[in-house]
């Protein structure tokens, strides 16, 4: 293996909105990695404890506590909401 970045998208992506943000901007960037072929990207908003799954298919899933964060990209992953949110 070599040393250096790894070239291509990344199979996920995740956007973390801060105070600042507009949610047009945040959407904005979601678009860019699924245009450049990235499989999933997340929302992840802290003021709203919410998590919007965006996947290359165009489906969309908006997630908030108690329910658990799980992708498809990621085979056995699943975390409860509010984990993701914890202090």
């Amino acid at each position: 293996m070599s040393a250096g970045f790894f070239e291509g998208p990344p199979d996920l992506a995740a956007e973390v909105v801060s105070p600042t943000d507009a949610w047009q901007d945040v959407e904005s960037k979601v678009a860019m990695w699924l245009e450049h072929g990235c499989q999933s990207c997340w929302i992840i908003d802290p003021r709203t404890r919410r998590i919007v799954i965006h996947a290359r298919d165009s489906r969309i899933t908006s997630l908030k506590p108690p329910e658990k964060l799980q992708d498809p990209v990621l085979p056995g992953f699943r975390v409860p909401v509010l984990a993701v949110f914890a202090r």
